[in-house]
Formats: C-alpha cells, structure tokens, sequence
C-alpha cells in the first residue's frame, strides 16, 4: 500500500534508527496496542513519513481516507512524546526544497514490563483448554500409550516454562551485551523472534538432562 504511494522519486537521509530492545510501561503497552496499525507498519517499512501513514487509512472502494491528514499529525505527536516512535530523519522530494521528517519505532522490539511476573499464559482461563487438547493431540500424532497423556502434559509444562525463561534471559543478554545486540541488530522482528526460541530450546536440552530422559521414556511406550 504504502509502496503504491511512493514512487522513487525522493531520497531518504536517515540519522537514527531503532534500538533493538526497549522496555515500555503498561501505558505505553495500551497506546502501542491503540495504534496497532502504524506500529505493524513502522515495523514493515522501517521509516516512513506521516503522509505516508495516512496512506493506511485510505479505502480504495469509497476511495477516502478514515482519519483526517490533521489526526494522524496528533497521532504521530503523541507516540513520539509517549517514546513509541522518533524522528530518523527526512525525506527530499525530486524538484523541491521542502523535506518531510521521516519517522520510526524507537525499538525493533518492545517489552511490556508490566507483565514480566504476570503468571504463565498456560496457566491462564484461555490456555487451559490448549493444556487439554495439545497432549492428547501428541499422543494420537505420535501413536503412544493413551497412559502417556498426564506425563506429557507434566512435559509440556516444563517446556514452556524453560523456554519462556530462556527467552527472557536472552532479552537481558541483549540488553547487556553490545557485541550480541550488533549481532541480531540485522534481523527482522519475525527472524529475531525465532532465532530467540530455537536457541531457548537449545539451552534447554542442553541444561536439562532429565528432560531428555522423559521425553526418551514417553515415547519409546509405542
């Protein structure tokens, strides 16, 4: 869409780009989740200007634009003032003088603080039923003994939370560490995310060892 817009005919000067990893505050979470749309698409495009956010909220079937050019300025103020999103610099059009500032997140990915000793999602009303379906799924998938469903429920629980913990621990690694930032800096949020959770499992089979044995006493019962 934005793509659609914006033929080649400017170029970009940008002097700042997003940190890989920033902390945010459950107000900034709201907000965040408020303006999901122009979040997403920072995230897509890496900078963009505000015209071109306005772009997003144009319906090509009644052919006008659902926000006003003026209410997606007050947007962009207030996500800027809230450190959501940051001037990176600015574009210069072909055969003008004016320059559009150009705007980006102001982290590849955010924390939401808040709900780092929140319980575990599996633990939740809505991961109940995922907790009941997924070991009798596994148990029909891999053909073991119905008897295999309660010890792989036990499993899978100590999978999720050494994998969530690893991850987490990956995020402060990150956090502390410049040469491991530079490393992932590269990556996508999508890539970040999976590259954070192979290595947790990883680093779980490898600190866990009776892990291993259970899952090996699970599904040698065929």
């Amino acid at each position: 869409m934005v793509d659609e817009i914006s033929a080649k005919n400017y170029e970009d000067f940008v002097t700042k780009k997003p940190q890989l990893i920033r902390r945010i505050s459950l107000k900034q979470e709201e907000l965040l989740r408020e303006h999901v749309l122009i979040m997403k698409s920072l995230t897509k495009y890496g900078h963009m200007t505000v015209k071109e956010i306005h772009h997003l909220y144009y319906n090509p079937q009644t052919q006008k634009y659902s926000k006003a050019l003026k209410t997606i300025y007050r947007y962009m103020e207030f996500l800027e003032k809230s450190s959501l999103i940051q001037v990176s610099g600015h574009r210069m059009a072909q055969k003008s003088r004016m320059a559009e500032k150009l705007y980006c997140r102001t982290a590849v990915v955010f924390l939401f603080e808040e709900n780092l000793d929140k319980k575990n999602w599996w633990e939740s009303s809505s991961g109940a039923d995922f907790m009941k379906i997924v070991p009798e799924y596994m148990q029909r998938f891999f053909q073991v003994e119905k008897s295999s469903i309660e010890p792989l429920t036990q499993l899978i629980e100590t999978y999720l939370s050494g994998e969530s913990k690893n991850i987490q621990d990956q995020f402060e690694a990150v956090e502390s560490d410049k040469t491991l930032a530079d490393l992932a800096s590269p990556l996508s949020v999508w890539h970040l995310k999976e590259m954070f959770s192979v290595t947790a499992i990883l680093k779980l089979f490898i600190e866990n060892s009776d892990f291993r044995s259970q899952l090996n006493s699970i599904f040698q019962k065929k």
